[in-house]
């Protein structure tokens, strides 16, 4: 089957896009219920913290690995 990367839908295993579409969600749910903003806003940067910790001690572990492949599946 063709694959094209520009129409990936594995973007959810990358801790950087994640923190993209958590600061998109958060984006659109205060622009939808403003009187809620800070609860949203406080909730993305906690769950963005924790991706950041998560993408952090991926790097750790990885470092220094001479076959940096990974495989994974679903």
């Amino acid at each position: 089957p063709d694959h094209k990367h520009g129409d990936d839908p594995h973007l959810w295993l990358s801790p950087e896009h994640a923190i993209t579409f958590v600061n998109a969600i958060r984006d659109e749910l205060k622009a939808a219920d403003p009187a809620h903003a800070a609860g949203y806003e406080a909730r993305a940067a906690a769950y963005v913290a924790t991706l950041d910790r998560l993408r952090a001690d991926g790097q750790s572990l990885l470092k220094g690995k001479r076959d940096n492949r990974l495989v994974t599946f679903h």
